[in-house]
């Protein structure tokens, strides 16, 4: 697996390139990678089919000038930027191996990351719903998928200090 530790200059960017790293992956030009991002700035991602009238006060990011972006994958709305730590990971697909399916390669994953997490936040970590995880009932992060024939993109983010206030 290749280490890949790289943020762009813009939120589009770093949304685009886990999509291009999927893609190469997927036509035979790399094999399987993890890739580490932060955002310098704050912004708003939407699942592939989030609605943002729905789930983004849109006046208020207008007003502070936060843009709200679209991702490739599933999964809820995520406020990015300062303070979070973002990953993405391009795994092969293998009938025979663990990451089958949706729900295998969520559990092949998060029980890792839970697993590694306890040890370093001193406290159990719970894995919620599908593919959260938190530590004393508040969630603390999110993740998705987006899936190929061969390759899969598997990506998340890890809440470390972002400004809460923003949230609401």
């Amino acid at each position: 697996m290749k280490l890949c530790d790289l943020t762009l200059p813009t939120p589009e960017e770093n949304l685009a390139c886990d999509e291009v790293l999927l893609d190469l992956c997927e036509a035979g030009d790399s094999d399987e990678l993890l890739r580490f991002w932060a955002s310098p700035q704050y912004f708003v991602v939407l699942g592939y089919a989030n609605k943002a009238t729905t789930e983004v006060n849109l006046p208020y990011c207008q007003q502070l000038g936060i843009p709200v972006l679209r991702r490739c994958t599933g999964g809820g709305t995520v406020l990015q930027g300062p303070g979070i730590l973002n990953y993405s990971l391009i795994l092969r697909i293998d009938e025979s191996g663990p990451c089958h399916s949706t729900p295998a390669t969520n559990q092949f994953i998060l029980e890792r990351h839970r697993d590694a997490l306890a040890s370093l936040v001193l406290a159990p970590v719970e894995w919620r719903g599908q593919s959260d995880l938190a530590v004393g009932g508040l969630k603390f992060a999110g993740n998705a998928q987006r899936r190929h024939r061969r390759y899969l993109l598997f990506h998340g983010s890890f809440l470390l200090h972002l400004d809460l206030e923003l949230l609401e």
